[in-house]
């Protein structure tokens, strides 16, 4: 039998294990297309003020490209120290404001930080440019449920789940795989959830960022009631697991886009902060 060539092993080997550690590796933010969906909605209830910020701080980017500059910055070691940034870990039984926070941060004190930065009018452009894109990617991040997770499974990451001939983990099920099914233009499907009219918000709590993490802290018990395979142990959602997933997932990306606005034209638009103009039409 003709022995493979020793480069070819080589080449096999290296990208074997290039494969094995992509696939293992934590995630860390919601998926790419959820990040361009809340900017999209974002982009919808923005004002004038904020519109003409973007333009000079980010030009040539609306908020659904804005939003994916953090995760594509993850691979530079320069900013290796920003991972812990998009998540939070807290038990069960604690409260979002009882947590006990990593020296490193979490996504509710960069929320915090990237919001005051931005603010700041002292702080150089790029320096604001930065906030700016890591804002609109962390308020996404912190309405993913399993963004304020449990340590013990690195918020849904060491829970394989099963879908067909599939394998992903509970973590990047919500982050991405489930949403990956349904969606085929991140604006159009921005679009359907504008239309869908969801109830107003005029709970004054609602822009704070701390209720945003107790919303998502609530979902666990759905979350993590994913059916399981006897024989394996994995999580093999059924079609009701499924359905309630969208559902949720579909909600947590609208509040995400308007809250960013608001959050946005709080900064920028003071005159017009805390209103809801009228949605602009979206691009597919």
């Amino acid at each position: 039998m003709p022995t493979m060539p020793r480069a070819v092993k080589q080449i096999t080997v290296i990208l074997s294990a290039i494969f094995l550690v992509s696939w293992n590796a934590p995630s860390y933010g919601f998926g790419s297309e959820a990040h361009r969906i809340v900017g999209h909605i974002a982009d919808r209830y923005t004002c004038a003020g904020t519109r003409e910020a973007l333009e000079r701080l980010t030009p040539g980017e609306n908020l659904s490209v804005a939003g994916l500059w953090a995760d594509r910055i993850r691979g530079d070691k320069s900013w290796l120290h920003a991972q812990p940034w998009h998540y939070m870990n807290v038990p069960d039984d604690t409260d979002i404001a009882d947590r006990e926070i990593s020296a490193d941060g979490d996504v509710l004190l960069a929320i915090e930080r990237f919001r005051a930065e931005l603010e700041d009018q002292e702080l150089s452009a790029e320096k604001r440019a930065n906030a700016l894109r890591f804002l609109v990617h962390f308020v996404a991040d912190i309405h993913q449920p399993l963004h304020v997770g449990r340590r013990g499974d690195l918020g849904g990451n060491t829970i394989d789940v099963r879908v067909g001939r599939d394998k992903t983990n509970l973590h990047a099920y919500w982050d991405s795989y489930a949403l990956e099914q349904v969606v085929e233009s991140s604006g159009a499907y921005a679009a359907r959830l504008v239309r869908k009219g969801y109830p107003s918000e005029t709970d004054g709590r609602a822009m704070e960022p701390v209720t945003w993490a107790d919303e998502s802290k609530e979902y666990r018990d759905e979350v993590y009631a994913c059916p399981l395979d006897p024989d394996s142990g994995d999580a093999v959602p059924d079609a009701a697991y499924r359905a309630r997933a969208l559902e949720i997932i579909d909600l947590r990306l609208y509040q995400a886009g308007l809250r960013l606005a608001q959050t946005l034209n709080g900064i920028f638009c003071s005159a017009e902060a805390g209103s809801s103009p009228r949605p602009a039409r979206l691009s597919h």
